[in-house]
């Protein structure tokens, strides 16, 4: 995904732009603000029509898992992180930061959870994605409390974002119990 966005970048698109084609191409719709929202439109480009077809719709086995209630919420939780990126007049390499773990939550919770459990091998595949969304769970809670350092983000905004990523975290200790047991 970050190579995606980064190429998409580099090639004039907006951030906003680059990430929706990135999510777009993984098949994955795009999060908006709120989980009840979805944003279903088809990026108009050329050279996806040679693309195969694959069967991911709304029916399919596999669009029910990626509404598992954690992914859910750490999509939110991305959107809501976007929009404090858009809404801050200077950059800061906490929001950096913050910006990259929160897609490394939605990434591991995605994958972690597209799969059943049934073999050694899947467990391994799930405990270590469920071990990359952990990882950006740190090092998001740690780029919030330097966020609210740089008086970047008031004491409500920095209570709201470590009140969802405790939420998260819960979400993640329940599937790496599910995992190894």
């Amino acid at each position: 995904m970050t190579r995606r966005i980064a190429e998409a970048t580099a090639s004039g698109l907006s951030v906003e732009a680059a990430f929706e084609l990135a999510m777009e191409e993984e098949g994955l719709t795009v999060p908006t603000s709120t989980p009840d929202q979805r944003n279903d439109s088809e990026p108009n480009e050329p050279w996806l029509e040679s693309l195969p077809s694959h069967s991911f719709n709304e029916s399919s086995e596999l669009f029910s898992r990626l509404d598992h209630p954690g992914v859910v919420q750490a999509q939110a939780f991305l959107m809501q992180v976007m929009n404090l990126e858009q809404d801050s007049s200077q950059t800061s390499s906490f929001i950096s930061t913050l910006t990259r773990s929160s897609m490394d939550i939605v990434g591991g919770l995605v994958q972690a959870t597209s799969d059943e459990v049934v073999d050694n091998v899947h467990r391994a595949l799930t405990i270590t994605q469920l071990k990359r969304a952990l990882s950006g769970h740190a090092y998001a809670r740690g780029a919030i409390y330097g966020l609210r350092g740089e008086n970047r983000i008031t004491k409500d905004q920095s209570q709201q974002l470590h009140g969802q990523l405790q939420s998260l975290l819960e979400t993640i200790h329940t599937l790496f119990e599910a995992a190894w047991t």
